[in-house]
């Protein structure tokens, strides 16, 4: 049994740290070669799919009739692309939607303070009062 579980919610978390795991295709070949009798994988199939190894892994499981679960969101009848890449079009969501977060973050005023606190977190020289 492997289990890859990661959140979705956190898609560019696992792009810059879970995947550079999952990724090595030392670990890879290790991990889906130990198994004698039966390998179940627990995991988020978009996640994984980033990766041109494990997509090639899970096209195959889900053209031999071994897919259970969670349904897949690309055509598993495809080549695989050798040169990877299935990762930009998610990394240019992410960067969407962090921007678009970032932008309602700031519009918003911060909570609990009063309006001689408003500038707050503005910067100011620092001033050392001696006295």
């Amino acid at each position: 049994m492997i289990s890859t579980v990661y959140s979705r919610e956190f898609v560019e978390y696992d792009l810059r740290h879970f995947l550079r795991f999952v990724a090595s295709p030392r670990r890879f070949n290790v991990a889906v070669t130990r198994a004698k009798a039966l390998l179940v994988i627990i995991g988020d199939p978009l996640v994984l799919s980033l990766d041109r190894l494990w997509r090639q892994l899970l096209n195959y499981i889900h053209q031999n009739g071994g897919w259970a679960g969670k349904g897949i969101s690309w055509d598993p009848e495809e080549v695989v692309n050798e040169a990877g890449g299935y990762d930009v079009a998610i990394r240019e969501v992410v960067e969407q939607d962090m921007s678009q977060f970032t932008r309602q973050m700031e519009l918003m005023p911060p909570a609990g303070l009063d309006d001689e606190d408003v500038d707050v977190n503005i910067d100011r020289p620092w001033n050392r009062d001696d006295e």
